[in-house]
């Protein structure tokens, strides 16, 4: 069954964009600018996600919520590089696997948003949506959408994607980012050996808000070459998660996509065995990844700040291996959102990160991040559970993928 044109279809969590006139414009300038990614990159990377997917490599995507426009210097791109590095070499290291890592990095812009509007007081705005569509400043200005945006985000992410592939770590780094603005990623889109791909990140993702199967996310997300992930929410079902999998992958390609499941420490137990077990009796080809910090809850804290706790992130990852375990399928890898400074934004961790000092260094533009220790904390945690699980999996040989 061919998929619909994703134009006809309901867009969720699209800005409401005062001219629409103005915003085609600027579309019409990027689809003859030039790609941010290489076709070949991005079919590289599919190999590598399928070596992961067979229990032969384990998949780190981490970096920033939302990433902010002036962080995008050469310098302060290569401060993340060097810290995602070393990230990844701590996880693959530890598990004796090599680590494929994708950052959240040269264009994680735009932020789906749980009210369309943000009130403060007897003023009403509309919601910050990332440095893409508009600014965190709360005044009718900075919250304004503006397409300009859009232009500017597209040369910051192919500055830094010069950065990127300078490297300096010791192994490539692939990019990634939600696809949430569906008219910029399908200005991006170019042909490629593969087929048409998504031009501006390596690994495009659908979340948790936008992952409806009759909706405009999904139909574009399966017309694009590129590997592939779904935000996996507690509220999602067997028969959803395979649907899923049917919409992105109708051809089971190994590599092609990626589960990334965020249900919260409490709810694990309880979600995730139906969905390893919905896509397992399907044949469904898939990397599983734990994304444990977005269901978690965020906690009020001092200045008005809203932080995760280091304890639930932990404890989600322990609950998440495990169930894997038990069913004899490999965890695959972790997402994790992390600052390449020492922030306080997320409360204990090796630091014994306190309410009152979170504001004292809070950066992010949206949800609470790791700082540096707290995440190679919680990524030698994953790893110790992981190896105990690979202890029960063998992985499946080499050139065994597709088979």
């Amino acid at each position: 069954m061919a998929t619909p044109d994703w134009r006809t279809l309901p867009a969720a969590q699209q800005p409401p964009w005062p001219d629409p006139d103005h915003l085609e414009g600027v579309l019409a300038d990027l689809r003859r600018a030039p790609a941010i990614v290489a076709g070949v990159e991005v079919a590289a990377l599919r190999d590598r996600l399928a070596e992961a997917a067979a229990g032969r490599a384990v998949l780190l995507q981490v970096g920033d919520c939302a990433e902010p426009f002036d962080e995008l210097t050469h310098e302060a791109v290569g401060r993340k590089l060097a810290v995602y590095d070393c990230l990844a070499t701590e996880l693959g290291g530890r598990l004796a696997l090599p680590a494929v890592l994708v950052g959240r990095i040269a264009g994680q812009f735009g932020k789906p948003r749980s009210a369309p509007t943000e009130r403060r007081g007897d003023v009403e705005l509309p919601s910050f949506r990332g440095h893409a569509v508009n600014d965190a400043p709360f005044t009718p200005r900075h919250r304004t959408p503006d397409p300009e945006r859009l232009r500017r985000g597209h040369w910051l992410a192919l500055s830094a994607m010069g950065r990127v592939r300078a490297g300096g770590g010791s192994r490539p780094v692939f990019t990634s980012h939600e696809a949430l603005l569906v008219g910029y990623e399908d200005a991006l889109v170019r042909a490629g050996p593969a087929g048409p791909f998504g031009g501006s990140a390596h690994l495009l993702w659908v979340g948790e808000r936008t992952r409806q199967l009759d909706g405009a996310h999904l139909a574009f997300l399966a017309g694009v070459a590129n590997p592939l992930a779904c935000k996996c929410g507690p509220a999602m079902t067997p028969d959803e998660v395979v649907a899923v999998c049917d919409a992105l992958n109708p051809g089971n390609v190994p590599g092609r996509l990626t589960m990334v499941t965020r249900l919260g420490a409490g709810r694990v137990r309880s979600v995730l065995p139906g969905l390893i077990d919905a896509v397992t009796e399907a044949g469904r080809e898939v990397l599983w990844a734990c994304d444990p910090m977005h269901g978690n809850p965020s906690l009020p804290v001092a200045g008005g700040r809203r932080a995760r706790d280091f304890a639930d992130m932990r404890a989600e990852v322990s609950a998440y291996v495990a169930v894997h375990a038990e069913r004899g399928t490999w965890p695959g890898g972790l997402h994790l959102e992390c600052a390449a400074e020492p922030v306080t934004e997320c409360l204990g961790g090796p630091d014994g990160v306190t309410p009152d000092q979170v504001p004292e260094r809070y950066r992010s533009l949206c949800d609470p991040r790791l700082d540096p220790r707290q995440a190679c904390a919680l990524i030698r945690h994953a790893a110790r559970e992981m190896a105990r699980c690979r202890a029960v999996r063998r992985p499946a040989p080499a050139g065994s993928v597709g088979s």
